[in-house]
């Protein structure tokens, strides 16, 4: 027993070392902008790296779906390093600090919580047979629990099916 407690010790170090931390990122969204989000990966014809400072910065527009050519940042990261922010008209940004990642129960509780939350993050793959290629895409809505709940301004790639399909992968 105490043979296997430390084989299993020694798998899960060599299995952390060889993990890749990802790059600290920058989510900057549209002054009040409320819904879903995504940033399509790896589009050739998307919009180029940005990166400041070592930070990846996402600048999602008034529509909520950025394209990028900037490959998906995968690997472990602190949450202090994954910042959300509305940018006023004027540049200013200023921090959303709310974050939820796991699911939200529909009970008044949560219906009544005025805080802006972004919720979610996943990463995924979406293929469809009018898109060329496989997307690599991340997600996540901004909003109140109730506006989440609710789905407002809630979208999926089905809307945006014709643009997606003149992305070159």
């Amino acid at each position: 027993m105490r043979l296997l407690s430390i084989s299993l010790i020694i798998i899960m170090i060599g299995c952390t070392e060889n993990s890749e931390q990802r790059k600290p990122e920058s989510y900057i969204l549209p002054d009040g902008y409320i819904g879903s989000f995504y940033i399509i990966h790896n589009a050739r014809n998307g919009m180029k790296h940005n990166i400041d400072d070592g930070v990846l910065i996402y600048e999602i527009p008034d529509k909520g779906i950025l394209i990028s050519q900037m490959p998906a940042n995968y690997g472990w990261i602190d949450s202090s390093d994954i910042n959300f922010y509305y940018q006023q008209a004027n540049g200013e940004r200023s921090k959303i600090n709310g974050r939820i990642t796991t699911s939200i129960r529909d009970n008044l509780k949560n219906r009544e919580n005025s805080e802006l939350i972004i919720w979610g993050g996943g990463t995924g793959m979406y293929e469809h047979q009018d898109i060329s290629c496989a997307l690599t895409y991340s997600s996540f809505s901004i909003g109140t629990r109730k506006d989440i709940l609710d789905g407002v301004n809630y979208f999926d790639f089905e809307e945006f099916k014709d643009e997606l399909n003149r992305l070159s992968c």
